[in-house]
């Protein structure tokens, strides 16, 4: 279970994963509750400048929509494996993944 794994560990994300996160049309005001009170424990990263250029090698690189490659710059960054269900993101090589089933 994916609550296992990422038991006790340090939790990082990108802050276009929170905005993602926040930014559901037919989000309910409790979940908006329980993703601000996840996203309190966790480390919200912002984009920097070698953020940025990591996105655009990314986006030169492999065929990918603008916020995965910022998910998956913010990951090569930080020298953390990406935890995804998406396996959209093996294309890139350059970045260490943990995938979990749905």
């Amino acid at each position: 279970m994916i609550a296992d794994y990422l038991f006790e560990k340090i939790l990082y994300t990108s802050i276009i994963s929170e905005i993602e996160l926040l930014s559901y049309q037919s989000i309910s005001s409790r979940e908006i509750k329980e993703i601000e009170s996840f996203l309190k424990e966790i480390r919200i990263v912002p984009i920097d400048q070698s953020i940025k250029e990591l996105v655009i090698q990314i986006r030169r690189n492999y065929s990918v929509k603008i916020p995965d490659a910022i998910v998956a710059a913010t990951s090569i960054n930080l020298g953390i494996p990406l935890v995804t269900a998406d396996k959209e993101f093996r294309k890139i090589q350059e970045l260490p993944i943990d995938f979990y089933n749905k």
